[in-house]
């Protein structure tokens, strides 16, 4: 595919995730990136009936978050694990599900791939120079440093992450 085309494809898709407040609507935007298969409608399923009762401040189901993040990482990557990490990226945070579950369901790679997202250690406020002035931006930098070591092990975090917070700035409207 020629580079332009790529362009226009994602741009088509970041306008389709902006506009998309449904589970169907999501899922077809997944399918449509991503070949549907067993572990990835496995994983789809798993991330809705985790999420279910939660909702964002725009009201969604909270699913559709994960879903429309899965997308963007399914545009940008193959890698199965890390398409399913992003199905999952929220599952041990928010919900009553443990890394055993998730190990057993998913796998270690799966597993990995979410704990580097959950476990992005924060430095504590003490720890950081006291600057009325930068106190916020300072400490976003060093989360954001955090976000970047872990990564290290598997660019896969990274993408995840960058996606999640693409995803994040796209509904800052609600």
């Amino acid at each position: 595919m020629k580079p332009v085309d790529e362009e226009l494809l994602l741009e088509k898709l970041i306008e389709d995730i902006k506009n998309c407040r449904d589970l169907t609507r999501a899922k077809e935007l997944l399918f449509s990136i991503c070949q549907e298969d067993a572990i990835v409608e496995k994983a789809v399923d798993y991330c809705i009936k985790s999420h279910e009762g939660q909702v964002r401040k725009s009201g969604e189901p909270y699913a559709v978050h994960p879903i429309l993040v899965a997308s963007l990482v399914a545009f940008l990557s193959e890698n199965k694990a890390t398409i399913l990490a992003a199905l999952l990226h929220d599952v041990i945070e928010d919900t009553q599900c443990t890394e055993e579950e998730l190990r057993d369901q998913f796998g270690s790679e799966v597993l990995k791939l979410v704990l580097g997202l959950t476990k992005i250690v924060e430095i504590r406020e003490d720890n950081l120079i006291p600057s009325k002035s930068k106190k916020s931006l300072t400490k976003s930098a060093l989360t954001f440093r955090n976000m970047l070591l872990a990564s290290i092990e598997d660019v896969g975090v990274l993408v995840v992450k960058l996606c999640d917070r693409l995803h994040n700035m796209l509904t800052l409207d609600a």
